[in-house]
């Protein structure tokens, strides 16, 4: 039998990408800031709850083409409170950006995500793996040998590598963070 999913959906918004003025460059460039936001949680495993941080901002000068990485302003909670020896697993899913006033999207292949350092509590055995392109759902952390309640924090980054100046405008997405 297949456990639900408890998910922490974050709302990703770039907002306005304008090229930059003065800079000489054959492709052009353009700034964008990012913002994050949760918009909503399903409690699907009692016992069993996912958190992550609210708003990340990226700032308001970003040049494309670029790579760059957000860093979670706060960490991702896994809580497990079930009260057995029971493993789990956390992962994300990351989709494409897409223009509020239309034309095309940002793809989500563009994003990496990486845990960084688990933190447990509890007796288990915990592993991040980084999502190298979280477009379908990504393990990024395992419990296993799990004897008592395994909780975990992490705090993830998010990588960006877009190789082409997105058009201009506002765009939005999503980030999915999911335990199992």
């Amino acid at each position: 039998m297949k456990l639900p999913r408890n998910q922490k959906i974050i709302t990703l918004i770039v907002i306005t990408a304008v090229p930059l003025v003065g800079t000489a460059s054959a492709y052009g460039a353009a700034t964008t800031a990012i913002t994050m936001t949760v918009t909503s949680s399903i409690a699907a495993v009692p016992g069993l709850t996912i958190s992550a941080p609210g708003t990340v901002s990226l700032g308001t000068s970003v040049a494309f083409p670029a790579t760059f990485t957000i860093v979670f302003p706060g960490q991702v909670a896994v809580t497990d409170t079930r009260g057995s020896s029971t493993n789990w697993d956390s992962s994300v899913l990351i989709s494409a950006l897409t223009p509020v006033s239309g034309g095309p999207t940002i793809p989500a292949s563009i994003f990496s995500y990486n845990p960084g350092v688990v933190v447990p509590t509890g007796t288990g055995t915990l592993v991040g793996s980084v999502a190298s392109s979280p477009a379908t759902p990504s393990t990024v952390v395992t419990a296993r040998s799990v004897t008592t309640n395994v909780s975990a924090t992490w705090t993830p980054t998010l990588t960006i590598n877009e190789p082409d100046a997105p058009a201009t405008g506002s765009y939005t997405g999503t980030v999915t963070s999911s335990v199992f």
